[in-house]
């Protein structure tokens, strides 16, 4: 895409410096001339602010689509890290009540093994 606009870029150059050598080279009378010239670099200035503004327009709305699908995706992944929060929050929650209930039942009192008396 970028080689094709390089090439577009100088057939418009070339185009123009043709169109200027022509009127330069042409017989007219210099005041005719600088008329032509003068006529031809308007037109040539009109049509290079219509492609700018079409350019600009185009690039325009290409970064809004590019925030709208930035903010949805940067949505999308608030969403999921929130999932997450709350997945992982549920399990150290789980993970302390069966700590706590292993806790309970070690707490019961063992039997102590009888000790041998010397007599």
């Amino acid at each position: 895409m970028a080689k094709k606009r390089g090439r577009f870029s100088l057939f418009l150059i070339g185009s123009a410096l043709g169109a200027i050598a022509g009127i330069l080279y042409a017989p007219k009378k210099g005041e005719e001339l600088r008329g032509n010239i003068r006529k031809r670099t308007d037109e040539l200035m009109q049509q290079g602010q219509e492609a700018y503004d079409a350019q600009r327009e185009r690039v325009t709305e290409m970064i809004e689509s590019g925030k709208t699908t930035a903010t949805g995706r940067v949505e999308d992944i608030r969403d999921r890290i929130e999932d997450t929060r709350k997945r992982l929050s549920e399990q150290v929650e789980e993970a302390k009540q069966r700590v706590k209930s292993v806790s309970i039942t070690s707490e019961e009192p063992e039997k102590e093994p009888k000790q041998k008396t010397k007599k």
